[in-house]
């Protein structure tokens, strides 16, 4: 879809759009984590921006990533989780062990106790009231569009937000000679598609970031695998990486360093917040001597 306008209808729209905002808070439609530090940092994110969110296996991706879609269900909006990585059985159990706060491992054995059933049946009846839709087996932007469109069609309103859980396990909707250039190219269609709707959709990805960024701790806006253009399409770039103590050395195992690392938005930074990989919760970082440390 093109659209042009001429100086004047443009700076007529902007200006309504500012006092549509300033009137009308509510319908700002910024965005918020939830992760009180990570907000500061970054200000909110706006309608139609595509946020990329890197790390390195096992360090939690999906659980941020999760959390976000829930987010976006808590302040009223549409959301769709696309995952590549899991099913929507295995979502469930990082979705479950969230809201119960019962450890994800236990869910593989048969001896949930009668008191976990009924505080699992309860959390169910909570979880079936969330604006979110859980998807596994696409494989393409293309596929991600056409879900979009029968979604919105299914509930009679626009998407506000999609999560992509991750772009490295995409395939590009046309053949690439290289892989490098087939992830480029899937990073630069979810930046187009977050614009070029009819009512922006702001759009999260995961990414992998690679093992030589992660060796010499260089973690910059180059360390995206396979492609060195994902901050060139981003409108915010980060990534997620363990946090060491500084006295022990140890990385700690409840919690987080998210690095803003590329933005058109927010300043470049770092914060931490808390992770607990076995209930699949994120949240404000707790004081240090809650924390525990790997291998110890």
């Amino acid at each position: 879809m093109i659209v042009v306008h001429k100086a004047s209808r443009m700076s007529e729209l902007w200006i309504a759009d500012i006092l549509e905002k300033r009137n009308n808070p509510d319908k700002s439609k910024l965005f918020f984590t939830g992760i009180t530090e990570l907000d500061k940092l970054i200000g909110g994110i706006g309608t139609g921006w595509y946020c990329v969110w890197g790390g390195e296996q096992k360090v939690g991706k999906t659980t941020f990533l999760l959390s976000l879609a829930e987010a976006h269900s808590i302040q009223n909006q549409l959301c769709i989780y696309f995952s590549r990585e899991m099913t929507t059985m295995q979502l469930g159990d990082q979705v479950f062990a969230k809201a119960s706060k019962i450890d994800k491992t236990k869910f593989r054995k048969p001896d949930l106790t009668d008191k976990e059933i009924e505080l699992l049946i309860k959390t169910g009846d909570k979880i079936a009231q969330r604006s979110v839709y859980y998807v596994y087996g696409f494989s393409t932007v293309d596929q991600i569009i056409e879900v979009v469109d029968k979604v919105e069609e299914l509930e009679n309103t626009y998407v506000d937000a999609i999560v992509v859980d991750y772009l490295q396990l995409m395939q590009g909707n046309k053949k690439a000679n290289n892989r490098t250039r087939e992830v480029e190219e899937i990073s630069r269609e979810l930046k187009t598609m977050s614009i070029s709707r009819s009512n922006p959709i702001t759009i999260h990805a995961g990414a992998q970031i690679n093992r030589d960024s992660i060796r010499s701790g260089m973690l910059d806006a180059n360390a995206f695998r396979d492609t060195g253009s994902i901050e060139q399409d981003a409108d915010i770039a980060s990534i997620i990486y363990n946090k060491i103590d500084d006295i022990t050395g140890i990385a700690q195992l409840n919690a987080r360093n998210i690095k803003i690392v590329a933005s058109r938005w927010c300043p470049i930074g770092k914060t931490s917040y808390y992770f607990d990989g076995a209930t699949a919760n994120i949240g404000n970082l707790l004081e240090p001597n809650q924390l525990e440390m790997k291998g110890m």
